[in-house]
């Protein structure tokens, strides 16, 4: 283990990582979505 850290402290660290990742990226998704409705669906640099 990591010196005295739970596994408890280990899991509330890694689900709050999770959610403030997906909670910061957000806005980034949405303008993807808003993007892709105008391009049908098509990743750039793929042809």
């Amino acid at each position: 283990g990591c010196g005295g850290v739970s596994w408890q402290g280990h899991l509330c660290g890694a689900v709050a990582g999770v959610l403030a990742a997906y909670w910061l990226s957000r806005p980034e998704r949405a303008a993807r979505e808003r993007s892709r409705t105008g391009s049908a669906g098509q990743l750039p640099g793929i042809t």
